[in-house]
């Protein structure tokens, strides 16, 4: 039976609420957002945002260089612990994981690399400060501060971010990966940020009013975390995670489908996850950000779903917009507050919108204890929709999750020039990139999400039907850098121009969640759809939705660009070692096994493991530590997959990092079970896609005889590392 997932512990740190006993606030203070006077003296007086204390003090600044996210982060993770009275330290750590949300974390620190490289002082840039710069950055201080050693996920699907870090966190917890996860979302306010929605003339001058008028978003920042852990027992004061749902609209790269269709289909996705149907939902925790193009679909979704009845919870006049943190932060803040016995009812609704669905927005007075389960909904840029059913009277049911192997369908990957792809039928087949200029509006896309364009594409030709507008296939991207060409673009808008006049046609390009959403609009790629910022993360999560049968084809992929800013920027990490950074990007089709006994697609190559566990660590470092985590993946993956290491014909070292040492203790670590196994690297490395590409190398040989058996290792930018193990033979099926 699959265990119950509860709430153990809840904690928030919002400019608003800083802690759970202050939410009650929410009924008569509609907290006066701030409008910041720096954001003011550069000409961007519309931009009424949420400001708060963000001095990083504590013990923890003294391990290393922090951002704001990460900072709300750590707040809202230690008030969660205490909240659920938890010690973590009676668990295993390697039992641990955290899964956090973010669209903006790490852009504040990489706007000063950014402008330390504009004013010549690129010499002072630290490794810390690098770190910090990466979206990932938020789950490693989180690993680091707790001694988490279990999975470490850092998810970036734009302000679906959160919510789909919570449904990860639960999938953990049900395959059995986990005994506790840290989860939920954190992100800041920064220039860019602010600079980027005003050049899309959607901040509102006053309090927002989602459904209402005036049209416009309020910005926020803040953090929102869930203690998840399993239970078998049911009290009547606990809440639970039902299920969840993702899914992409495929349609535009910052406009959401016009009739919800997306929004439907994760929102029934979560419900039949939960065992649940449309008329067991008691109210909603809407995502309602104030702007014309998102609020009338979303009210068109609720109302084919749940007619006009079903309270509709709005957040965002009190917290304004927390990007990629706002579907945990309004979660948390229903869930507290119906347990104080208050249903939070919409403080700035006015005179419904004109084409908005007439919902029920206003519900005065509905008595807390009629609500028994609770849907959050959170829709971002590029279509990215993510749904969570949380719920008083959940229902265990039978858990489909196992470890069988899963088939490569196809594989491709290519340096921007070249390519090559794998296709059973045709064998492996070279050619040149096209690099997806038949369709023009990507061409002023980044090249790294042209390149995944391709790389996606070769791996889709032939098996359009079995994937286009199909609920149950979808996408997963794991890059661990956002578009770099698009990013320097906006950048430079802003930096060496006039931040009044921002790019409004790189702004929504210059976002990890880019490649993943235009990459779905160019194949028709509408299923199960997210961002993570670990390509090892990333690879794991896919097969494990695989292997858990509640998807029948996942598209996988990552990819790169390189440009003078990024070379100057990554010295530090090149600089003693004759590696050099590489473009492109690396793409594979994965099955269900049932999907593989249906289809006319042959297997080229098994996946027969798939690891990856967190460094626990801000900066990845050759020591003991990582020793022991290493030997441990090694074994892991052996067992997982059934075979011996003697069984192993081949090792590949993906090492994202280029630390020619790190190699070496891969290389030491091998020979104590097989001395004469050799351990190949390349020079050549693709700081998202290094761990992919060399996925698509092993099944490559495979595929043509050379190995029956094949290991790669990742080490990659987010402190994780992955082995995975990849074979010619489907080996067993459980």
């Amino acid at each position: 039976m699959k265990g119950s997932i509860v709430i153990a512990g809840m904690g928030l740190y919002t400019p608003p609420v800083k802690e759970l006993d202050e939410l009650t606030r929410f009924t008569t203070d509609h907290h006066r957002l701030v409008n910041n006077h720096e954001f003011n003296a550069l000409g961007i007086k519309n931009a009424t945002v949420s400001v708060f204390d963000k001095q990083k003090t504590g013990s923890f600044n003294k391990q290393g260089w922090i951002n704001n996210a990460s900072l709300f982060a750590l707040r809202a993770t230690e008030a969660a612990i205490k909240n659920s009275g938890i010690d973590l330290s009676a668990y295993d750590n390697r039992r641990i994981s955290v899964v956090l949300g973010s669209y903006n974390s790490g852009t504040d620190s990489y706007s000063t690399l950014f402008n330390k490289v504009l004013n010549n002082e690129q010499d002072t840039v630290t490794n810390s400060e690098l770190m910090s710069s990466m979206l990932s950055h938020c789950g490693n201080v989180i690993a680091a501060r707790y001694n988490i050693q279990g999975k470490k996920i850092v998810v970036s699907s734009a302000c679906s971010s959160s919510l789909t870090a919570v449904g990860i966190a639960t999938d953990l917890l049900h395959s059995d990966k986990a005994d506790v996860v840290i989860c939920g979302g954190s992100d800041c306010v920064d220039l860019p940020v602010v600079a980027g929605f005003n050049s899309l003339s959607a901040l509102n001058e006053g309090r927002c009013a989602p459904f209402s008028e005036p049209k416009g978003i309020n910005l926020g920042e803040g953090a929102g975390i869930l203690l998840l852990t399993k239970s078998h027992d049911q009290r009547r004061d606990q809440w639970f995670i039902g299920g969840y749902g993702a899914s992409s609209d495929a349609y535009h790269e910052t406009s959401p489908e016009p009739n919800g269709v997306g929004a439907i289909q994760a929102i029934d996705a979560a419900l039949a996850a939960a065992g649940l149907g449309r008329e067991d939902v008691d109210l909603i925790s809407a995502h309602a950000t104030g702007t014309g193009a998102n609020d009338i679909p979303e009210s068109k979704a609720y109302e084919a779903l749940f007619g006009l009845d079903v309270p509709v919870s709005v957040m965002k006049p009190f917290y304004g917009h927390t990007l990629g943190a706002s579907g945990i932060v309004e979660l948390i803040s229903v869930l507290s507050l119906l347990n104080t016995g208050i249903t939070p009812e919409n403080n700035n609704m006015r005179e419904l919108r004109e084409g908005c669905s007439p919902i029920n927005l206003d519900y005065k007075d509905y008595p807390s204890e009629r609500i028994q389960t609770v849907l959050a909904n959170s829709f971002g840029f590029g279509g990215s929709n993510s749904s969570v059913v949380v719920t008083k009277q959940p229902t265990p049911c039978v858990s489909n999750f196992g470890k069988p192997p899963i088939p490569i369908v196809k594989a491709s990957a290519n340096d921007g020039v070249t390519k090559t792809v794998i296709d059973a039928s045709v064998g492996v087949t070279k050619g040149a990139c096209q690099i997806y200029l038949q369709n023009k509006r990507f061409k002023r896309d980044s090249p790294e999400i042209k390149y995944c364009i391709e790389s996606v594409g070769d791996v889709v030709k032939g098996v359009e039907p079995l994937l286009h507008s199909n609920a149950r296939a979808g996408v997963v991207t794991g890059n661990s850098q956002r578009p770099q060409r698009c990013l320097e673009s906006f950048l430079s808008s802003i930096y060496e121009g006039d931040p009044k006049y921002a790019s409004a046609r790189h702004f929504p390009g210059h976002i990890v969640s880019a490649t993943c959403g235009q990459v779905s609009i160019a194949h028709k790629i509408s299923g199960h759809s997210t961002v993570l910022c670990s390509p090892t993360a990333a690879f794991e999560y896919t097969v494990d939705l695989l292997r858990s049968e509640t998807q029948d084809f996942m598209i996988v992929c990552s990819s790169d660009e390189v440009t003078p800013m990024q070379k100057t920027l990554m010295h530090s990490l090149f600089a003693q070692t004759d590696a050099s950074m590489a473009q492109g990007s690396a793409a594979l089709l994965l099955s269900s096994r049932a999907q593989l006994t249906r289809s006319e697609h042959p297997p080229i190559a098994w996946i027969r493991s798939a690891l990856h566990s967190s460094y626990n660590g801000l900066v990845l470092r050759h020591d003991e530590k990582f020793h022991t985590l290493l030997d441990r993946l090694i074994l892991e993956s052996c067992e997982e997959a059934c075979i011996s290491f003697n069984d192993i014909d081949h090792c590949l070292v993906s090492n994202a990092l280029a630390d020619p040492l790190l190699v070496e203790e891969v290389q030491h670590v091998v020979a104590r079970y097989h001395p004469q196994l050799v351990v190949e690297q390349k020079k050549e490395k693709r700081l998202s896609a290094d761990f992919m590409t060399h996925i698509v190398d092993a099944t490559e040989r495979i595929s043509t005889g050379e190995y029956r058996n094949v290991l790669v290792i990742a080490i990659d930018l987010s402190s994780n590392v992955g082995a995975c193990i990849v074979s010619s033979q489907g080996g067993p099926t459980v």
